[in-house]
């Protein structure tokens, strides 16, 4: 059994519809639904909650493979597809399944987590990372629970980009090489300081020439009395 595989035990089930669903909740099991490209048509199961949420909660989330123990049939490998939950109490009312085989490559979803200290950040650099997950292509049993960057030589103004990363083996990426993971910007500038109302003016203020309209207003009176002389 592949280190990322959880085994599960589930229950077929016949009925389906809102009516079934209460009925099977009301048992404290979950419907689930279970398909996949080589299944003729999907298969209804019925799923305890808590061992699903205990399932997921591997390092690999839900990328964990779960080996469905079915009663009165074959067991199946499959991936979580989809869960959801009751807006109110957050509990699970229905969980979708997507059958794989274990000799065929998965595309799916890998967090990423950065690693090392940036040279750049140590000269006051800020590391901000761009791209949290990328999409990968590899066998059930080689999907990893993460991928870790190494950022160490990142300087102030450089960026790391997917066609950087170096994947575990038997991992293929999906996701674009061009595509930013990190990178390391420079400093914040510091805010500019703005004079309080009431300053002082600065020195040789007080000697600056009046303004243009002062000039007007106070030639204005004597012009009048050239006038009337």
């Amino acid at each position: 059994m592949a280190e990322n595989t959880v085994v599960l035990n589930a229950k077929v089930r016949t009925e389906v519809g809102k009516g079934p669903s209460r009925r099977i909740r009301a048992q404290g099991l979950v419907p689930a639904v279970l398909y996949g490209p080589h299944s003729k048509a999907p298969l209804q199961l019925a799923v305890d909650p808590l061992a699903l949420k205990a399932a997921v909660q591997t390092p690999f989330k839900f990328n964990t493979l779960l080996e469905f123990k079915l009663d009165g049939a074959d067991s199946r490998t499959a991936l979580v597809k989809d869960v959801q939950v009751d807006p109110i109490d957050r509990r699970i009312i229905h969980a979708d399944f997507i059958e794989v085989r274990l000799a065929e490559p998965v595309k799916v979803d890998i967090p990423v987590v950065l690693t090392g200290r940036a040279v750049g950040a140590a000269e006051g650099g800020i590391i901000s990372q761009v791209t949290r997950e990328l999409v990968v292509l590899a066998l059930p049993k080689d999907i990893p629970s993460k991928i870790e960057v190494d950022i160490t030589r990142l300087a102030i103004g450089d960026s790391l980009h997917v066609s950087d990363v170096t994947f575990p083996k038997g991992v293929t990426p999906k996701t674009k090489g061009t595509i930013t993971v990190a990178v390391c910007g420079a400093p914040e500038a510091a805010e500019a300081v703005t004079p309080a109302a009431g300053a002082a003016p600065a020195a040789g203020a007080a000697a600056a020439a009046p303004a243009a309209g002062d000039k007007d207003k106070k030639a204005e009176p004597a012009k009048k009395e050239d006038k009337k002389k």
